[in-house]
């Protein structure tokens, strides 16, 4: 199952599924992200959903498509990178994560994510 939870990830993202990322997460997940403009850390799912699927990921956001999923290991390290189409009040973006996690049971433990930021698209 860890060899999935990378993909399982970027698509819950993807769909700003908060039930799904909950199932994923440990109720002690340990969250440290990065942007361009800050650093964000975060301690348990609530915390770390703030986060992701209302600050980094806004209510006004919607996707519209996830582009290149690809998830590996390091030893116990896992990692999933993956793009995302946006569109924001008619403007189009894309946005790229990098993830790097561990596993704890059967559920993400430890989640450090880096985002590209908002990027315009060329459509």
């Amino acid at each position: 199952m860890p060899e999935q939870m990378g993909i399982q990830l970027a698509a819950a993202v993807a769909r700003k599924d908060e039930a799904a990322l909950l199932v994923l997460l440990d109720p002690e997940v340990d969250f440290r992200g990065m942007t361009p403009e800050r650093f964000e850390q975060a301690h348990g799912p609530a915390a770390l959903l703030e986060i992701l699927l209302r600050e980094w990921l806004t209510p006004a956001d919607e996707i519209t498509g996830i582009k290149s999923i690809d998830s590996d290991a390091v030893a116990e390290l896992r990692r999933v990178g993956y793009r995302l189409y946006v569109v924001n009040h008619g403007r189009s973006f894309v946005v790229e994560h990098v993830a790097y996690f561990r596993v704890r049971g059967q559920r993400i433990a430890w989640l450090q994510i880096m985002s590209s930021g908002m990027l315009p698209r060329q459509v």
